[in-house]
This record gives C-alpha cells, structure tokens and sequence, in this order.
C-alpha cells in the first residue's frame, strides 16, 4: 500500500510505522510551537498561521523578495499569497515595492519598521537565550544530509530569533502541504499522534488531552473518519455510551509517510527533543 502525498509535490512513499522517536519529536514540537506562539498573539500579531510569520521573517532576515520567490517558499497559489500580503499590509507590517535596481516590472515585498519593532519585542519577550535559539536551529535545518544554502543562511543570520522560526513555521508548512488531502492542519495531525502513541482513546481522554472543545474534535473526528484515518466504536470494557477512537493501518501509514518525507535523523530528532523539553521546564 501506497499513501500519496500531495499531487503538487509529486511523491508517492511506502507506508512504514512511525517510530516512536518521531511521535515524541512531533508532539514536543508542536507543545514548544504552541507556547513561544503565545508571544506573538501576546503583542496582538494578527497571525492567522504559518505563511503570515514565515513572509515576516523571510523579508526581516533576508531583505525584499519577490513574489515568486514567497510563493515557491510558502508552496502556495498565487492568489492565497496575495490574501497574505494584503492581510500583512493592511496592519502595516509589509509593502509592495517596485525593484528599483533591476526590472521595475518585478513586485518585491519587504518588511516595515513596525514590523521590524514587534519583532524585536516578542524576541525580548521569549524564555529562549540565543545560545538556545541557535543550538535548536542547527539541529532542525539538517534533514537526512540536506544542508542547503538556505539553511546555512538560516544557521549564520544575525538573528537566531528570526532562523529559528523561519525554520519552524517551514516545518508547519511542509507537513500541512504533504498530508492535506488526508488529515489536514496540525491539531488533526496531533490528534492521529495521540492516538498512535496511546492506543485507543475515549472521546472523554482526547478532549482532556487536547484541550479543544467537543464540537471542534467532533469535526476533526468527522474529517479523519471520512477519510478512513480513524474509526470510532462503541466502549466494550466501561460505559458502552462512551465512543472509542482508533487510528487504523492507514493512519499508521500516514504519519510514517511525514517521518519519511522529513528526513530527519532519530539522533536529531532525540537531541531536539531532549533540548526542547529542557527549554519547556526551564
């Protein structure tokens, strides 16, 4: 059996479980992505998502880009890019500018000062030292041997702050662009990780675990379901009332397809992981 990623990116893989290693590393991401998000939402950031912070950080670090160079970054139309930029623009945190030096016809998009001084404020604001910023980065920029140039730009810019989640929102994007047909954005993601990790769970265990509200995992639930990712049943050992969750074979298949696409190695992800929790308690 064979999952297919997304027909943009052209990749089938073999369905391999995932290993628990890589359950733990995705988990533990995701927890740590959660909590320095809040910095942002903290200072009213109007993020709706990955592609909002990865533009800003992008044209903060790297200076004007082009339009096409954002939307082969972000893996998105260009029509949602320009939902993006006039989304970022309508707050005053990018502009369209005209390439000045080279071909006027070309529309760059680059980062304001405001944009520039909330930066600089969520940066003052986050529990992580450099050192830390720096150390995670370097671990999560080498995917099974692919350093590229823009890693080793994202490993050497000035500002750790803006590598690191440069880095991390790419890593949410990937992973939402690869799996979109079958389970979607990350808490479904999280959702099917729980699941693998953990057996079987009860409606009741999931919400206490994910903190979401009934009608919200409902719909999840309804989403992974129809897409043959989970199945629900009736409770056979307590309160038959209760519905059971199960991820099924091709739910197991489906997160060792993310494994294998990220290429990361299990040194890498345990080093991430051991260095991430050590930040979390800190």
């Amino acid at each position: 059996m064979v999952v297919r990623l997304d027909d943009e990116l052209k990749v089938d893989l073999p369905v391999n479980e995932p290993s628990p290693t890589f359950l733990r590393f995705y988990r533990t991401m995701s927890e740590f992505g959660d909590r320095e998000g809040e910095i942002f939402r903290e200072d009213g950031l109007p993020m709706r998502g990955n592609e909002d912070l990865l533009v800003l950080c992008r044209t903060l670090r790297a200076g004007p880009a082009q339009m096409s160079e954002l939307r082969q970054l972000l893996m998105c139309s260009a029509v949602d890019l320009s939902r993006i930029i006039d989304h970022l623009d309508s707050f005053g945190l990018v502009r369209r500018v005209r390439d000045e030096g080279n071909d006027r016809r070309l529309v760059m998009v680059e980062a304001t000062s405001q944009a520039e001084a909330l930066i600089d404020r969520a940066r003052n604001r986050s529990a992580l030292r450099p050192s830390d910023m720096s150390d995670l980065l370097q671990r999560l920029v080498c995917r099974g041997g692919r350093r590229s140039e823009a890693a080793k730009d994202l490993t050497t810019a000035t500002s750790p702050f803006l590598g690191l989640w440069e880095e991390l929102t790419t890593f949410g994007i990937e992973i939402s662009r690869l799996m979109t047909s079958e389970v979607g954005k990350n808490v479904p993601i999280i959702v099917l990780i729980d699941l693998v990790t953990h057996g079987p769970m009860s409606i009741t265990s999931l919400n206490q675990s994910l903190q979401l509200t009934a009608p919200r995992l409902r719909r999840i639930l309804d989403h992974l379901d129809s897409a043959h990712i989970v199945t629900r049943s009736s409770n056979e050992v307590g309160d038959r009332r209760e519905v059971v969750v199960a991820a099924t074979e091709l739910g197991r298949g489906v997160l060792g397809s993310i494994e294998a696409a990220m290429g990361f190695t299990a040194q890498q992800m345990t080093e991430a992981v051991d260095l991430v929790e050590r930040m979390l308690v800190a």
